[in-house]
């Protein structure tokens, strides 16, 4: 049996939606459908905390979910 997996930010405990990736390097910011198989690298977000994702200053991000989301937006600006 597999184990649900559950949004990283603390306190949340809702089922995870979307998997946020970044690279310091490049000072990048992803947001994608959650990945089938779990990876330390990747930060797991509920819907709620995945659309409300906003970026550090100097910060670029894409949203590649397939469904539209407020986090375009937040990424953008």
């Amino acid at each position: 049996m597999e184990r649900q997996r559950l949004c990283n930010r603390p306190a949340c405990g809702t089922a995870a939606a979307a998997s946020l990736t970044f690279q310091y390097a490049n000072r990048r910011v992803w947001l994608d459908n959650l990945y089938d198989d779990p990876d330390p690298s990747m930060i797991d977000l509920c819907a709620l905390h995945a659309d409300r994702v906003s970026v550090p200053v100097g910060w670029s991000g894409e949203d590649r979910r397939s469904l539209e989301s407020e986090i375009t937006e937040s990424l953008a600006g």
